[in-house]
């Protein structure tokens, strides 16, 4: 869970909080590690999964046709930009 609430930027008491929630309406599943009894795994339902692929599919082909429509030699621009957006979000999360 510490991982979890680590990546989410929030503390473990509201990462489990969120878990519980989600877990209560399907969408993910909670198991033990067979090798460390302390270690909870946390993953998608198979149905959220899908969910999420759907939503993810739909999400590329908009930024693709959003990209399409950017001019060849703006591409280097954006991808600078991009970047320089990841590195901030990076950093902000700390």
């Amino acid at each position: 869970m510490t991982e979890f609430a680590h990546g989410m930027g929030v503390g473990r008491a509201a990462a489990t909080e969120l878990v519980e929630r989600l877990a209560q309406k399907g969408l993910v599943l909670r198991e033990r590690d067979h090798l460390d009894r302390r270690v909870l795994m946390v993953r998608l339902s198979d149905e959220a999964a899908l969910d999420a692929r759907v939503v993810v599919g739909d999400l590329r082909r908009r930024v693709e046709r959003a990209l399409a429509a950017v001019p060849e030699p703006s591409h280097g621009s954006v991808v600078a930009f991009l970047r320089q957006l990841v590195a901030a979000l990076h950093t902000s999360r700390r």
